[in-house]
């Protein structure tokens, strides 16, 4: 017996790297095939999981892409139908109101709602959204004279 065999009984030159109660499991393939035997198939179960992963990433990133289309769609058509009302309600040229939906359906939108406080118009405009759990995106838009103060 030599000095390497001496400090490191599990010695590489007889193949003897693991001993477990006495059996050298590469000489017996006991640990071999139950190493290969419990890991088999687990690739496939990362896998799924990471197509899952991505999958859901990026549903999350096209609903929050289409509610921020529709929200500047709706204020778009909002600030549109607004200016439109106001200039009808400045020239009298007719229902403000009813310009502001001719306008707003102009831009894929609908309108919400139009109120008219003095010289000022405050309209709605929603656009139906694509996700599941939004609805609606509604944003408003006010418009009026400037004050020459």
């Amino acid at each position: 017996m030599n000095r390497r065999d001496r400090r490191c009984p599990m010695s590489k030159r007889y193949g003897e790297r693991r001993r477990h109660g006495g059996v050298n499991l590469r000489r017996d393939g006991i640990g071999r095939n139950l190493l290969r035997r419990s890991d088999r198939g687990s690739g496939t179960v990362v896998g799924v999981g990471l197509v899952t992963a991505a999958a859901v990433l990026l549903s999350a990133i096209l609903a929050v892409g289409n509610v921020l289309y529709c929200k500047s769609v709706a204020q778009t058509a909002a600030d549109h139908a607004a200016i439109a009302a106001a200039t009808a309600h400045y020239e009298s040229s007719g229902d403000p109101c009813a310009k502001a939906g001719g306008v707003a359906s102009s831009n894929r939108a609908r309108l919400a709602e139009c109120l008219i406080a003095g010289e000022d118009v405050v309209v709605g405009a929603s656009v139906t959204t694509r996700v599941p759990f939004v609805g609606e995106v509604t944003m408003r838009a006010k418009a009026g004279p400037k004050d020459c103060r």
